[in-house]
C-alpha cells in the first residue's frame, strides 16, 4: 500500500469509502500433508478454527475483517486464471462504484518445498528449468509466490495524486467451452475472441501493447507438454497476436507490430493460481 501512495490508516479514515478484495488462493498443502495428519487436531475444540483458516474460500473475507473493508470481499477460483480473473472482476466492481478502492491478486503457496519425480509426457520440466516461449522449452516448474494490485479509478487516483504504475483500459473474460483437445489445453479461437472483445471495449488497435494471461509453461506448442491449466481465458488492456491477426482489419500502410516480453524471469515457473504471468 505504501508502494502506491495509500497506507492503512489513510483507507480506514475515509468514512464510507468501500474497499473491495478480490483474489484466488491455491489449495492448502499444510492443511492436507501436515495439519491432516492430526486427527486429534482437528477433532479437537480448536478444529473447526483450523479449518477456517486453512480453507482458501475465506481468503479475501478475512482480510476484509482484519483490515475493517467494507466493499465486496469475492474469492476467485479459476484455476491458473484466477489473480488476472479477479483484477478484471475488480475493476467491474470499481466501474460499477460497488467500491472506491479495490486489492486484487492471488497467492499459491506449497508446503513441504521439495523437488518432483520427472514423468516422460507429464506438464513437468525434465531438468528443473522452466524455458517459456523458447525452442527448448520441455515442461515447467512449479512455485510458490503472491503479489496484490491496488486499484482506483483513474481520475481519482489522478486527482489525490496516486502512484499510477499502470492503467488498465478495458478487461474481457470469457470461456473455451468444449472445443479443444481436453479441458486442460488451450483454444487458440477462445482466446482469440476474448482478445478482440478487450480490444473493442478499449476503443484502440491492436498496435498497442499487449497484456494477457499467458500460461508461461514454457511447453513445446503442438507437443505432449500443452498442459495449460487454463480454465478461463482473460485479457488485460489490449493486445495483437498472430491468433487475432485473421479477426482483426489491418492498416494496409502501416502493418500491425506486437510487442512481448515476460514480466518475472522463467525460474518462477507457475505458481498456479498466483500466476499472473503475461506476455
Amino acid at each position: 500500500m505504501v508502494g502506491v501512495g495509500r497506507r492503512r490508516s489513510s483507507l480506514l479514515c475515509r468514512s464510507g469509502s468501500p474497499v473491495g478484495v478480490y483474489a484466488g488462493a491455491g489449495w492448502s498443502s499444510y492443511l492436507l500433508f501436515n495439519l491432516a495428519s492430526h486427527r486429534g487436531l482437528l477433532d479437537s475444540e480448536a478444529g473447526h478454527q483450523v479449518l477456517l483458516g486453512n480453507e482458501k474460500d475465506n481468503l479475501t473475507t478475512r482480510v476484509s475483517y482484519k483490515l475493517d473493508f467494507r466493499g465486496p470481499s469475492v474469492a476467485v477460483q479459476t484455476g491458473c486464471s484466477s489473480s488476472l480473473v479477479a483484477i478484471a472482476l475488480a475493476c467491474q466492481s470499481l466501474l460499477e462504484y460497488q467500491c472506491d478502492l479495490a486489492l486484487a491478486g492471488g497467492v499459491s503457496v506449497t508446503v513441504p518445498q521439495h523437488g518432483y519425480l520427472y514423468r516422460e509426457a507429464g506438464i513437468l520440466s525434465p531438468d528443473g528449468h522452466c524455458r517459456a516461449f523458447d525452442a527448448g522449452a520441455r515442461g515447467t516448474v512449479l512455485g510458490s509466490g503472491a503479489g496484490v494490485l491496488v486499484l482506483r479509478r483513474l481520475d481519482e487516483a489522478l486527482a489525490e495524486g496516486d502512484y499510477i504504475h499502470a492503467v488498465i483500459r478495458a478487461a474481457a473474460l470469457n470461456n473455451d467451452g468444449g472445443a479443444k483437445a481436453g479441458y486442460t489445453a488451450p483454444s487458440v479461437d477462445g482466446q482469440a475472441r476474448v482478445i478482440v472483445e478487450a480490444l473493442e471495449l478499449a476503443g484502440i488497435t491492436p498496435r498497442c501493447h499487449l497484456l494477457r494471461r499467458s500460461p508461461r509453461n514454457g511447453h513445446r506448442p503442438g507437443g505432449s507438454h500443452r498442459d495449460c491449466r487454463v480454465n478461463q481465458s482473460i485479457s488485460l488492456l489490449v493486445c495483437q497476436t498472430e491468433a487475432v491477426r485473421d479477426r482483426i482489419r489491418e492498416d494496409q500502410h502501416r502493418p500491425p507490430r506486437c510487442r512481448r516480453g515476460c514480466r518475472w524471469g522463467d525460474q518462477d515457473g507457475s505458481c498456479t493460481t498466483a500466476s499472473t504471468n503475461s506476455c
